[in-house]
Order: C-alpha cells, then structure tokens, then sequence
C-alpha cells in the first residue's frame, strides 16, 4: 500500500493542474491516478518523473466592438421572421466561402439566398475531410446539403456522390468499432450524432455503413431509440448545459436538422416542442437579444462582449433585436429550414419588456443515487454512461467505476485524454479503490460535472441580473458562468 506521504505527493500534484480545457482536466487526473495506481502495485514512493507538470491558461482572443460594426438594435429589425430571415441570408450571402470545414453553412446559405448559385469543384473539400473533434458538427451541415439539394440539380453528381460517401464512412455512436478523435459524449455532441445517424439511415435504408458493415435501416433502428431518449429526458430536467451560448447553438442545429427531415412523427414533433422550448428559454433569460445569465458551460469571448455572443444572429432573426454577426449552424439551420414555423407567442414574450421580471428555473439532476433512481438511472450501469457523462460527471466517486467500464467496453482507450486511467483502473478498478481515490484526491475534473442547478434572473427595461443559486459551494467548477449583471 501507498504510505500517507506517497498520497500527499499525488493530492498536491494534482492540485498543481491549471484549470484548461476537458481533454487536460481528464488526462492529469488520470495521470495523477496512474501514477498512484502504480504505487498501490509496487509499493513505491512518487517518481518526479511521474509528476503531471502545471498547465498554463491563456484566453483566446475576444470578439470586442469595432469601429463601423453594425448598430446594436433594442427594437426589431424587422417586423416578421421571414423578413428578418431574409435580410440574414442577404447578409450572409455577401461573405466570402471560407476555406476550412466552415464552408458548408456559407455554401448553404448561398444556395438558399440565391437560386442560380452553384458550388465550386473544390469548395467543400475540408468540409468532407473533417475527421477530427467537432467533425461531427460538419456532418450535420453536410446531412443538411445532401437531403436539401443532392436531387435537385444544385450539386454535381460528383458532389452528391462524394457527399454520400463520407456521411456513410463516419463513426456515429461511440459503441462502434474503429478509432476516432471526436468527443462525440457531451450532451451537444449526443443529439447531433444520434441524430445524423438517425436521418441517414433514414435516407439510406439499405446501404452499408462502412465504418461498421451494418445497413442504413440497422442504424436508423438504433439512433431512433438514442434521439428520443435524449430528447425524453431533456423535456423532464432540461440541459444539463444550461443556457449555454455555444452549445445551445450547437442544440438548435441538431433539433432543426430532425424537425426538417425526420420521417418519424414522434421524433419530429418532439424536436419541435424542443426547439420551441429552447427558444423560450432565450426569450426569458435574454436581454435585448444577448443571452446574458448564468451558463452551464460557457467561454470567455461569449460573456465578454455581446459581439462575440454566437446565439446574438440567431436571435435577431427569431425576435429581432441585436444584430446579424456570425454565420453558424443554428442560423444556418434556421434560415434554410422548411418546416419550422415560429410560434407567434414565441416572438411576444422575446420582445416583451415589463417593467420587473423574475424568472426561476432548474435544470438537471443531483448527482445521488436517490436522484437517479427517481429518473430510472442507475450510477454503475454502463447502459445510462450518456446521461452523467452528457452532465459532465466522469470522474466523481459516484460514477468512476462505470465511467472506467464504458471506457473498456468501447475500446476507448486511444483518446489521450483516458490513456492515463487506463494505467489506473487495471490496479485500482478490481481492488474497488477508483471511488475512495476520487473522493480523497478530489481531482479537478470532478468539477466538470453539471448537476441539479436553480437559477434565478430579475430583468427590467434598464438591466438584468441572473445567477445559480448557492451552487455546490466550495466544490470546484469548470466551465461554469455562475452569475452576470
């Protein structure tokens, strides 16, 4: 066994590690484990060398207001959706194509704002190399193009078929063979791949899928069940990202691509409440069209400044204040969807300004076995492993045997990000030890986790105030924004 002075080496090496991002939250705290797991097997005291070394925090460069950047409207820009939607299209439409993966949601709005407008040969070719993380995020632009305009006469053959090919060679679920880069496990990441999956097996019903043999139908079958459970469970405790600027982008992307295209009734008409759902959270907990409260997950150049906000575009097309400022999925989705149709009470409430309102929600559940049982999950069962990773809990004593179970299952083993609890759970997971270590050294990724959250926001004409109430005091965070004037 480790002595008490081995244990305190790991403690205060682990509390060395700089809050960065999940991928280095994830791998110190395995490496710190490892590094222990070792010790617990040989008997040895800390080796220097095993020491994980600090990270470094730095901020990426925030979006601020420039001179001749458009104004900032407090009243509408127009007085209907489609007017404001097709003022985003003109908008978009005069930007240059990009050359990286972006290029599909400029290509789409292209398409949608001009009917004479033809993809370029090469146009999407980083678009369908896209294989690392958030790669997933392109494939839905490219689900989206290929349902859109594949029969049409808008792509080449060459193009459609070249399309097709790589949606077909693409890892949708993590319970499939093969090897991938992208962090397809948060719960932005889970409805845009299930719901890919879904909508081309949907599409290719008796294709092969080549990254695991099985047909369009078979995946179809399986990301049907996938796609209702997440939105099942989201209509109970909503996101466990709550009011996050980035993800709720992401989100929107997924539930329009299913409102737009699932053949499947239920899917489509609960992507629907979902979508109109979300939209009520942004009425209530924005002002004038910047979502400025409490976030689940949330990033420096979001909350900084309303010109780095990636859901202020969004929101003047739907309501109509703020101003067009970024080309991303959910405007994309938005301004070139077919079926979704804003509900006119919708549109009140997001420009409604009373005198004083107080808005209370909550989102997500506790992380207890009470609260697991009450929603029909269970902390050990691999089979529920997308639902606490979805809010953000890994490696916390209640989940890290299963979170080290779905890791083997899946052969997960490749991310660097799991290599080091690979090392760990060979030695600590048999021993029954992966909890107890947890809850002593209290690694930093035990922050991450999103669970139960009760908000408050008090808005009136002239500001607004949001915050998480009492919020796990004195436990550690992460990406969490826990209040904002």
């Amino acid at each position: 066994m480790a002595d008490a002075s081995t244990t305190q080496a790991s403690r205060n090496a682990l509390q060395k590690l700089s809050r960065l991002s999940r991928r280095h939250f994830l791998a110190g705290t395995g490496a710190t484990l490892a590094t222990l797991g070792t010790e617990l097997a040989i008997g040895s005291k800390t080796a220097d060398a095993a020491t994980p070394q600090p990270l470094k925090f730095s901020y990426p460069e925030t979006r601020k207001p420039k001179p001749g950047d458009d104004p900032y409207l407090r009243t509408p820009l127009a007085p209907t959706f489609e007017q404001r939607r097709k003022l985003y299209l003109q908008w978009a439409a005069k930007k240059p194509t990009p050359t990286n993966g972006n290029a599909v949601w400029m290509e789409l709005l292209k398409l949608e704002a001009d009917t004479n407008h033809t993809l370029t040969a090469n146009v999407l070719d980083a678009s369908l190399n896209a294989r690392r993380d958030t790669s997933d995020f392109t494939i839905a632009g490219l689900v989206r193009l290929y349902y859109l305009h594949h029969a049409n006469g808008r792509l080449s053959q060459q193009q459609a078929d070249a399309i097709r090919d790589v949606l077909l060679d693409y890892k949708y679920a993590l319970d499939e063979p093969g090897l991938s880069e992208a962090e397809i496990w948060t719960e932005n990441h889970q409805i845009i791949t299930h719901g890919s999956d879904y909508l081309l097996g949907q599409m290719f019903p008796d294709f092969n899928f080549k990254n695991d043999g099985r047909t369009g139908s078979a995946h179809r079958d399986k990301a049907h069940g996938e796609v209702l459970r997440w939105l099942n469970y989201r209509a109970r405790v909503g996101p466990a990202e709550w009011d996050s600027v980035p993800y709720y982008n992401m989100d929107l992307a997924a539930l329009l691509n299913l409102v737009d295209f699932a053949g499947d009734d239920d899917i489509q008409s609960r992507a629907t409440m979902m979508v109109d759902l979300y939209l009520f959270d942004m009425a209530v907990n924005s002002f004038y069209g910047q979502m400025g409260t409490s976030h689940g997950r949330a990033y420096a150049q979001h909350i900084m400044s309303a010109a780095g906000d990636s859901l202020v575009s969004f929101q003047t097309m739907i309501f109509g204040c703020g101003r067009f400022q970024s080309v991303d999925m959910a405007c994309t989705m938005l301004a070139t969807s077919r079926r979704y149709t804003l509900p006119p009470v919708l549109e009140a409430i997001g420009l409604d300004q009373p005198a004083e309102m107080v808005n209370r929600e909550r989102h997500s559940i506790p992380l207890t076995t009470e609260a697991a049982t009450q929603y029909g999950l269970k902390l050990d069962d691999v089979k529920d492993y997308e639902t606490w990773w979805a809010m953000g809990a890994f490696t916390n004593p209640e989940v890290i045997n299963m979170t080290y179970d779905a890791l083997d299952r899946n052969h997960m083993w490749n991310y660097e990000m799991f290599k080091p609890l690979h090392t760990t759970g060979r030695v600590l997971r048999p021993l029954g030890l992966m909890p107890m270590m947890s809850r002593l050294l209290n690694p930093d990724s035990n922050g991450i986790v999103m669970s139960e959250v009760n908000k408050v926001t008090y808005r009136t004409p002239d500001a607004m105030l949001s915050t998480a109430q009492s919020y796990r005091p004195g436990q550690k965070g992460y990406q969490h924004h826990i209040w904002q004037a």
